[in-house]
């Protein structure tokens, strides 16, 4: 999303965040093009419900349908250490409802069944995404906190290797004046 608010033609992008990452991503030039933001997600677990009220909020504003595409940017999971960014263009809504549905028999308006269905299938594309996103996050989170227990680990044993020198090296200089002091007193005996 950087990347594109650097070409020419960035003064007609629009960018919905959801998330506060992706709001803070876009940085200080991007934000006149933010349009619709969601913050406090993944707070709790974000239900298919709270994703469609999203959507819904999103293509129901006349905005909306000033747009010639829509495209959703998230990464996608990969393993516990890599996750890919993924781009997915979503049809249009009279794209989708004037493909060729002559092999589907409908109940009631044709029109309408395929509205409400393109609905419910961005708002299943977004939770979709939304949830790969999460795994990423999650991911990394946990790899992350996998090295810093591993660097902790690491230091402790560090730290007690210098203790034990140091201890061990106290020691030797008691030991060592114990010793020089019995000597000592040896002498003055004889």
């Amino acid at each position: 999303v950087t990347n594109e608010l650097k070409t020419p033609t960035a003064s007609s992008t629009t960018i919905v965040s959801l998330g506060v990452k992706g709001k803070n991503g876009i940085g200080a030039a991007g934000k006149k093009n933010l349009w619709f933001h969601v913050s406090d997600l993944g707070k709790s677990p974000l239900t298919f419900i709270e994703t469609a009220v999203i959507a819904d909020n999103i293509t129901s504003d006349e905005k909306f349908k000033e747009f010639d595409h829509v495209e959703l940017q998230y990464n996608t999971f990969v393993s516990v250490i890599r996750f890919d960014p993924t781009r997915l263009i979503l049809p249009q809504k009279s794209e989708f409802t004037q493909r060729d549905w002559s092999a589907y028999e409908f109940e009631g308006n044709q029109e309408e069944v395929l509205g409400d269905l393109w609905d419910f299938m961005l708002s299943g594309l977004m939770f979709g995404a939304i949830q790969e996103n999460m795994s990423a996050e999650l991911g990394a989170r946990m790899s992350s906190m996998e090295n810093a227990t591993k660097n902790c680990g690491e230091l402790v044993e560090k730290l007690n290797l210098e203790y034990n020198r140091r201890r061990q090296s106290a020691i030797t200089t008691e030991l060592t004046e114990i010793v020089s002091g019995a000597a000592v007193l040896e002498e003055d005996d004889e």
